[in-house]
């Protein structure tokens, strides 16, 4: 006949378990920003404008993340919808040299980047703050989401703080372009009605 022990620590083992899943729930459902998976919104605030799009020119492309590229200038777009859209990296050093023939151009030629759920999102503003999900795509195809952010400075400009692989803060610092052309945003009901 085999002696069974172990029925107290695995009952104490559950019970810590759920205690920490109460406990992990309390703590994700009491945050002041929005959560990750928030629904698509639309957005009638005015913190931001959304006839054009976003671009910073010290676009960090480099893998620890700490050389910026002063050759390329990178976009987002926002949409009243709640949506938004990473635009593509342009090799331009003025703002003014993006037209929409090369948005357009950019999406023909990689059309991956405009019709994947990896380059669209959605975005909330919560008091002075943006917030808008991300996918990352990692090695081996494994992708990630995550939930970015920015305090806002004005309508025009927001300022996103992020940290190299050692620990050090850098901002990146988007301004606002007005522009005739958006790529169509309905594209994004797929993966977030």
């Amino acid at each position: 006949m085999g002696i069974h022990c172990g029925n107290k620590k695995s009952s104490a083992m559950k019970r810590l378990q759920s205690i920490l899943i109460l406990f992990a729930i309390l703590v994700l459902t009491c945050c002041e920003k929005p959560s990750l998976c928030f629904e698509r919104v639309p957005y009638t605030g005015n913190e931001l404008r959304t006839d054009g799009f976003y671009y910073t020119d010290k676009y960090y492309h480099s893998f620890d993340d700490t050389l910026p590229n002063d050759s390329l200038l990178f976009i987002y777009f926002l949409y009243k919808d709640g949506s938004w859209f990473e635009g593509g990296t342009y090799h331009v050093t003025d703002v003014n040299d993006i037209t929409p023939e090369m948005i357009q151009d950019y999406h023909t030629k990689y059309p991956h980047n405009y019709n994947t759920e990896i380059n669209w999102g959605l975005f909330k503003v919560h008091p002075n703050n943006i917030y808008w999900t991300l996918y990352h795509v990692w090695e081996l195809g494994v992708s990630t989401k995550s939930l970015d952010s920015a305090y806002i400075l004005n309508d025009t400009t927001f300022v996103q703080v992020n940290y190299t692989s050692e620990q050090t803060p850098y901002k990146i610092t988007y301004h606002f372009q007005k522009f005739p052309y958006k790529p169509d945003s309905s594209v994004a009901y797929q993966w977030f009605p």
